[in-house]
């Protein structure tokens, strides 16, 4: 699915054109830096410690929002003819009862407070916590949603108080899918900005939208004295018209601003950075972080970079793209991952680009023994420490005020296991002291339109 829409990605380069003009002008007379400094007056006083400092962070993805490649155990029980790739065909195939009973014992075994003390222990100041829009009982006639997660979530948000670590809440499933992906619930037609007609005058509405604006002001309104901040939804597609993101954004900002004057929000960059990091600036809205998806691993031309490449990316294009932002920005996914070897990291029971068994079907190289550490040299370990710094580094440059690698831990997939990488020593724990920076001018030339990751 993810290649199938490669073509409107390329799409995307030549509509943020003209927004990138716009911002070369607006770099050349502000620097990053004094943008910051603008956007920090705007921001509250003392309520958490990324004002003045960085958000460093880690994604409890796979844990409220299944996704096949994160925990495959899961999705190992079904064959294929079931036809189940993501949480609302794993709910529709095992009935109510059954996905009830095997999420909740889900729940209660992948994230627990030990994980919570390892991530704190790691020196990590933030925690993203993907959720879906049904967790509150919006579940429409035909949708095979259940609930149970809130108990769960309660839980997760006091072991983060008492072991300091500052929450995103993040609607990462949008009513009707807003990208079509496996982890937005329900991989297939994107039907978030569907219309229907108002039957007393006639007026065109977005009844998923609508359906969006309301779990968000129930969602700060029952969680927004333990979360530092509320994320406006995952990775709307390029598909989606912008004025209908925009105008989302803008109603969600007043509605959780009618609740909470002084909450943080994040907005996701609809895969198209150059367009939507100017909106919501300053005095007008406050307090607004835009949050972009680096990966390098879900396209082709990506898959064929040298082990050096992909570290003068990091250093080049996406450095100077997230540090340059008007909004100030934070990298809210990225991994280690140079392949996309990690099993069904494309989807339930798919293949890889790498090995040429995912479209377009052209081998780059072999996946065997990519997903295990067991056959990693120490030269490759050293190598992710590098890669793992850099971004790091990249990531908090300049107006970016951070990032959120995905994901805390994984079953299977080495490359996204942040507390494992500490563990074995390839990702680092002590931020203070690292011994790899951006600094050395490493670059890829100038930075080209947003085209984030295709999943997150």
């Amino acid at each position: 699915m993810f290649s199938s829409m490669l073509s409107l990605l390329v799409c995307a380069v030549v509509l943020s054109a003209s927004a990138l003009e716009h911002q070369k002008a607006g770099r050349e007379a502000v620097s990053a830096r004094a943008l910051r400094e603008v956007n920090t007056e705007f921001r509250h006083d003392g309520q958490l410690k990324d004002v003045n400092g960085l958000i460093r962070g880690v994604n409890l993805g796979g844990w409220l929002v299944l996704e096949p490649w994160i925990t495959p155990s899961l999705f190992d029980q079904f064959p294929a003819s079931d036809g189940v790739v993501d949480q609302w065909t794993f709910c529709e195939h095992l009935g109510a009862d059954a996905c009830t009973s095997q999420l909740a014992l889900h729940w209660n075994a992948f994230l627990n407070e030990k994980d919570i003390i390892a991530i704190a222990a790691a020196n990590l100041t933030h925690i993203r916590i993907p959720v879906g829009y049904w967790i509150f009982g919006d579940i429409l006639p035909g949708e095979p949603w259940v609930t149970g997660e809130i108990p769960f979530l309660n839980a997760a948000l006091d072991w983060a108080k008492v072991h300091g670590l500052d929450v995103v809440l993040d609607l990462h499933c949008g009513p009707g899918s807003q990208n079509g992906f496996d982890n937005s619930g329900k991989k297939g037609p994107i039907h978030w900005a569907d219309t229907a007609t108002n039957a007393t005058d006639g007026s065109t509405y977005y009844p998923n939208v609508d359906r969006t604006v309301r779990f968000l002001k129930q969602a700060v309104r029952t969680f927004g004295d333990r979360i530092w901040a509320m994320e406006l939804l995952n990775e709307p597609f390029l598909t989606i018209p912008l004025d209908v993101v925009h105008d989302f954004y803008i109603r969600s900002y007043s509605a959780i601003r009618s609740i909470d004057p002084n909450m943080n929000i994040l907005i996701q960059d609809s895969f198209r950075f150059a367009d939507t990091n100017v909106w919501l600036q300053p005095p007008e809205y406050n307090d607004v972080w835009i949050d972009t998806h680096i990966y390098q691993v879900f396209d082709v031309d990506r898959l064929k970079m040298t082990p050096q490449q992909h570290l003068d990316r990091t250093c080049g294009s996406d450095r100077a793209t997230v540090s340059a932002s008007f909004l100030p920005s934070v990298t809210g996914e990225w991994s280690l991952a140079t392949t996309d070897c990690a099993k069904w990291l494309n989807g339930f029971n798919t293949g890889s680009r790498y090995d040429g068994t995912f479209p377009p079907n052209v081998v780059v190289g072999s996946c065997k023994g990519k997903n295990s550490t067991d056959g990693w040299t120490q030269e490759y370990r050293d190598y992710l420490l590098t890669f793992a710094e850099l971004q790091m580094d990249a990531y908090e440059s300049g107006n970016s005020t951070g990032w959120f690698f995905w994901n805390f831990k994984t079953e299977q997939a080495p490359e996204w296991n942040y507390l494992l990488g500490v563990e074995q020593g390839y990702i680092p724990s002590d931020h203070s002291n690292r011994s790899h920076s951006c600094s050395n001018g490493v670059t890829d030339g100038p930075p080209p339109p947003r085209m984030a990751a295709f999943l997150s």
